[in-house]
């Protein structure tokens, strides 16, 4: 339906007349990803499901590997799950390729594309990935194809600090002052190092995660003791209710607006 809109849009010539009516919010992130490339102006006022955002789904994926994780040990699936989110993958640590190379050279270890003694096993050490010679001399090969240059120690680095954010922040956490404190530094390094910012529903879902966050640490209950699958539901159920507001004025460019958004207002040509 968005591609089919997508040619519709290249069609008008008026497109300051026209409204884009979501009767389904969760069809917003693809219809920007395809209008924004055409040139128009245009504004964008409705609400947005917190929980169809990438943010959310990263808190998931990390929750996951909390939860399935044994002593020390993570099981690979869900390892691999967290550290592959777009979000982590693309980490500008070193940079965002030696990031994604990375990544990607983890993957093929633990799948046995890569030849070595970790490949098969269901549950990992994150000291083991991070010091496995063979996957940093083929994620070095790699970049070394991308005329990029990078030391051992670099690509170590870049595991420390995605281990760090996706896993370790979280083992000990036993009360939701702990984990504020891990969620807040998850979002931090999203802003700050990760390509989020190209995508306004992730940016605002980012700020509204870090005015719940604050809303926990400030609760009377903040350093009681949880256990993390309470802390992980309790914060989940609350990201489910949540929907992220697109302020903007419906004077200019093409609108695209919800069903209660439209109400009283009138447009040459509504789709």
């Amino acid at each position: 339906q968005v591609g089919i809109l997508r040619e519709k849009l290249k069609e008008l010539k008026n497109p300051e007349e026209t409204l884009i009516l979501l009767a389904n919010p969760d069809a917003l992130v693809p219809l920007l990803s395809e209008i924004s490339s055409l040139g128009f102006d245009f504004n964008v006022s409705i609400g947005y499901p917190l929980k169809r955002s990438s943010v959310y789904s990263l808190f998931q994926n990390i929750f996951s590997a909390q939860l399935s994780r044994k002593d020390n040990s993570y099981y690979s699936r869900d390892y691999l799950k967290a550290l592959s989110h777009p979000f982590l993958k693309n980490l500008n640590i070193i940079s965002a390729n030696v990031s994604r190379v990375a990544v990607h050279k983890a993957e093929e270890a633990l799948t046995g594309t890569i030849e070595n003694e970790l490949a098969g096993e269901i549950f990992i050490r994150l000291d083991e990935i991070a010091g496995l010679h063979v996957l940093l001399e083929e994620a070095q090969d790699t970049l070394k194809h991308m005329d990029i240059k990078v030391s051992f120690d670099a690509l170590a680095k870049t595991f420390t600090e995605l281990n760090e954010l996706a896993f370790v922040v979280w083992e000990d956490i036993g009360n939701f002052y702990e984990f504020c404190a891990a969620a807040e530094k998850v979002i931090m390094a999203l802003l700050e190092k990760s390509p989020l910012e190209k995508y306004a529903p992730n940016l605002k879902v980012s700020h509204r995660i870090l005015e719940l966050i604050e809303e926990l640490r400030s609760a009377t209950f903040c350093r009681e003791k949880f256990s993390k699958d309470e802390m992980f539901r309790i914060f989940t159920q609350r990201l489910e209710r949540e929907m992220v507001s697109f302020s903007g004025s419906p004077l200019k460019g093409l609108q695209v607006l919800g069903l209660l958004e439209t109400r009283s207002l009138t447009f040459k040509n509504v789709i």
